[in-house]
């Protein structure tokens, strides 16, 4: 008798690891698709280090006020000029060299200010010096 009981176990347990991997299969893909709510900060110094970071995105934000994150999370020191570029990104200023912070999202140049350019999920905003 105890080996008849030993055996119902063995499959009562046998099927909840069976249906929790069934499950953990057809969700995991699922969520995989759902669009994450972030965006990708990339600091180029244009001398082979870069700075990266990453934000959670709620409402309109623009490019100019995750550069502003960054800084006030101590990630950055930024300086900024009155046009809402920066004019100097952790001692790059602006002219150094020739070269002056230019902004990309998702690899395109932007020639707006800042401060106009939304972000939207999924975004790579990065700052050239160049």
């Amino acid at each position: 008798m105890n080996s008849y009981i030993f055996k119902k176990e063995t499959w009562a347990y046998t099927l909840f690891f069976v249906c929790i991997l069934l499950i953990l299969t057809l969700l995991l893909p699922l969520s995989a698709g759902f669009p994450k709510n972030d965006f990708v900060v990339v600091l180029d110094y244009g001398n082979g280090p870069e700075k990266k970071f990453t934000g959670k995105l709620s409402g309109g934000i623009s490019a100019w006020d995750v550069l502003q994150q960054a800084s006030a999370n101590s990630i950055i020191k930024l300086e900024a000029a009155p046009d809402f570029y920066p004019k100097n990104i952790d001692s790059w200023e602006n002219g150094r060299w020739g070269k002056n912070w230019t902004l990309y999202i998702n690899g395109n140049k932007v020639s707006q200010e800042p401060i106009n350019v939304s972000i939207n999920n999924g975004d790579t905003v990065l700052w050239r010096f160049e």
